[in-house]
């Protein structure tokens, strides 16, 4: 009977983990709001409610889709930017089991009468190029008190495990480089460990 008792709760301690490590997906596309058509290079961000702080980042493709993956359970925003556009947060997103397709988000152009104008180029966050994706950190909100595992972690296409074990898009084997040099990462062990 003992060994009965302590298989049934074994059972449900590894159901409960299971449901606990679950990843989600956040789907959609962006249009511009009077011509319809898909806007490519929108800056789609992933915002918790809570505060604010940024989970994920990524950006439209051509077709003006974006994708985001291993989302964890909870609160969430997404905040679409865009040159020329208005800033457009959506409506309170709840992860709790389910993957979410937004649908289409409509961005307004932002009309603005200037005086004078003022050219500052910047480099944008995330760059594609033909065999890397470049992440510029001095144009990332997190640079300010984030670590390069922080960052990374909230870049698109990449996940990182518990063991600080890095894949892109769920292939393993990832280069990392600074400044262009191979560097290794390696991420502290969390509380739980």
């Amino acid at each position: 009977m003992k060994h009965f008792i302590f298989f049934i709760l074994l059972l449900f301690s590894m159901a409960s983990f299971a449901q606990d490590n679950q990843s989600f997906t956040i789907s959609g596309s962006v249009k511009d709001t009077l011509s319809k058509k898909p806007i490519d290079g929108v800056t789609i961000a992933i915002v918790r409610a809570k505060d604010s702080s940024l989970a994920k980042i990524t950006s439209t493709d051509k077709e003006g889709n974006f994708f985001f993956e291993n989302l964890s359970r909870g609160t969430y925003r997404i905040l679409s930017t865009a040159l020329g556009y208005k800033k457009n947060y959506s409506r309170l997103l709840i992860i709790d089991g389910t993957d979410i397709n937004l649908g289409t988000i409509f961005l307004s152009t932002d009309v603005t009468s200037l005086k004078e104008v003022v050219v500052v180029s910047k480099k944008p966050f995330i760059e594609r190029k033909i065999d890397k994706t470049v992440i510029n950190v001095d144009a990332s909100i997190l640079n300010a008190g984030g670590t390069a595992m922080e960052i990374l972690e909230a870049a698109p296409g990449v996940s990182v495990d518990r063991e600080g074990n890095i894949s892109l898009k769920g292939k393993a084997g990832v280069n990392i480089m600074i400044d262009g040099k191979p560097c290794l990462l390696y991420t502290s062990p969390s509380p739980r460990d």
